[in-house]
Formats: structure tokens, sequence, C-alpha cells
């Protein structure tokens, strides 16, 4: 009895070893991918039709799902460029306009958010087969000086930092809309998985595969600012 719970233990102690030899891979080829803070060698996936639902459409009101969603709605400017970590996108901002808040958040304040929708897939993972993948919520980062209207879930406290951070939901859709219209570099479709080199895309604004589903995109951005945004909405009239 006594050696076969010997035999047991040392089974569980090789797989524990094999689980952390193998998170240290992929933590470093993380590491490899984000160096520089750049993502220019990774593949990422463009919006495309969905069969069973328009996304884009005014009937599947997303305008109410990012509402629900979000404890503050703000427009920012974003102020320094996005800093990659270990499966963590952080983004800066400066407060400009408050539509929803929680009363202590004052317009001028700078901000720190989390795009919790964000996540790199590397090989290794098995997720990304024969590439590594992020993903983004089809949303590019916030680029500095541009100014952003977005949906943020929560304030999130840690001891880790002496600032609070911001956490920015998950959606299918990024909720963070930019209020320039950017000219976006079209890749047509070759993949069967949608994905297209970041290089080719990363000044855009949004990756979408045709050019009628980037002119649905705007369409969709100018319905949702101008709710919240008067300013924006007459200035567009």
């Amino acid at each position: 009895m006594k050696k076969k719970r010997i035999i047991i233990i040392s089974a569980v102690t090789v797989v524990i070893a094999v689980i952390i030899v193998v998170a240290m891979k992929y933590r470093k080829n993380h590491r490899q991918i984000i160096d520089n803070n750049k993502l220019d060698n990774v593949w990422i996936t463009q919006f495309y039709k969905f069969e069973s639902v328009d996304l884009l459409d005014e009937s599947y009101n997303f305008e109410r799902i990012y509402e629900s969603g979000s404890n503050y709605i703000l427009k920012i400017k974003c102020t320094k460029d996005t800093k990659f970590d270990y499966q963590t996108c952080t983004e800066y901002g400066q407060v400009e306009k408050i539509f929803k808040g929680d009363g202590e958040l004052k317009e001028g304040d700078n901000i720190v958010m989390d795009r919790s929708g964000y996540h790199l897939f590397t090989e290794e993972s098995g997720v990304a087969v024969g590439i590594d993948a992020v993903s983004t919520g089809f949303v590019n980062f916030m680029k500095p000086g541009r100014e952003y209207l977005v949906f943020i879930k929560e304030k999130v406290e840690s001891e880790l930092y002496d600032y609070d951070v911001y956490t920015i939901e998950g959606f299918t859709i990024a909720p963070i809309l930019c209020y320039e219209d950017i000219d976006n570099v079209i890749v047509p479709k070759k993949r069967s998985d949608h994905a297209v080199s970041y290089e080719l895309v990363k000044d855009n604004e949004v990756f979408m595969e045709t050019e009628e589903l980037e002119k649905e995109y705007y369409d969709f951005k100018y319905r949702i600012i101008s709710k919240f945004d008067e300013e924006y909405r007459k200035s567009h009239e």
C-alpha cells in the first residue's frame, strides 16, 4: 500500500512539473511576441458576416447592451501608447466628458484602462493552430491624441497599484469608439479563420473584412456616439 502511494505521489509530481515547464515556455513565448511593445508578428481576426445575427444592425441594439453592462460611459483622449504584458493590455486616457459615472471620477482625470477582451494566443497553446494570434474585439488599440467613447464595466481597486484600474468589458465588438473616422486597410479573406497579419492593418481603427462591413461599422459607431454625445450628433447633421 505504501509503495502504491509513493508511485501515485511521484506521478502527480511529474504532472505538476510538466505543467510548470509548459506554463513557463508559454509565458516566455508571449514575452518574445510582445517584445518592444509590438504585435507586428501576430495575426488578427477581421470582422465578417455572422450567419445567425447581424451584430452591426440597429435591431440588434448594441447601444443597450453596451450601456446596461457599463457603470461608466466616458469620452476620453488617449494619452499614451498601449502597454502589453502577459495576457494584459493596458490603455491610458484623460476624461473629457462623463455620460455615466459614480460621481467621483471628474473631467480632466487621468485613467488607466484594462481591456478584458484582449487575449494573445500562441501556436503552442493549441488554440491558434499554425499562427500566433491576438483577439481585440475587432477594434484596434487606442492611439495617443485621438478621442474615444468608451464603455467601462467597473473600477477595480488593487493593492498592487497606487491607482485604480477601469475594466473595459470584452464584448464581441469592443466598446471603444473613435470620434475620428480612419482610413482602414481592407484585406480580402484568404484564410478560413478570417485572420490577417497585424502588420498589414496595425494603423486601422477597426478590422473589417469588406468595405461594406466598414461602412456598416461607421453607421453603427455614429448611431452609438450620437445617442450619448449631443455635440457629436449636431456636428454630423
